[in-house]
């Protein structure tokens, strides 16, 4: 006869709340508007989708600087892409 033995299983243990890193604010721009923006701050800021912005990076009609692998977008750019938009005419 073969005997039976019971294997108490171990409840998984509970996980760790993960701590999440604080980010230091950043100062205040001297005129109150930023330098420049990252994609999602410029298409906050223009109204637009990533992808739309995206699309405009590639056509050359937004021009961006690189800090490392990010793409920036200078306000002065920003401010020449979008007096650059056809005006539409409103009857």
């Amino acid at each position: 006869m073969i005997a039976s033995s019971t294997v108490a299983i171990d409840a998984p243990k509970p996980k760790k709340p993960r701590k999440r890193r604080e980010k230091w604010p950043r100062p205040p721009s001297p005129t109150g508007e930023p330098g420049a923006f990252d994609i999602m701050g410029f298409c906050g800021w223009a109204g637009i989708s990533r992808t739309q912005a995206f699309k405009e990076i590639a056509a050359g009609r937004l021009k961006v600087r690189r800090i490392g692998k990010k793409p920036v977008v200078p306000i002065e750019e920003a401010r020449a892409w979008l007096n650059g938009l056809p005006s539409e005419k409103v009857a």
